[in-house]
């Protein structure tokens, strides 16, 4: 088990050598794709709701 994963393992050699060139470009959309939904959300609604819902919203002190 310790020759599998050892100082020499498969996974580091896959990750040097990229099989697919347009994978990080695409992991790449994807993240940021999921980001922006994520953060953004549908429009800038869900920040301004959580600040408000803190207290904490433009004008309330």
């Amino acid at each position: 088990m310790t020759t599998q994963y050892g100082r020499s393992g498969p996974p580091p050699a896959k990750v040097d050598k990229e099989p697919v060139p347009g994978l990080l470009e695409d992991l790449a959309l994807a993240a940021a794709k999921i980001y922006y939904l994520t953060a953004a959300g549908s429009g800038p609604r869900r920040r301004p709701s959580t600040v408000e819902s803190l207290g904490r919203g433009p004008g309330r002190p």
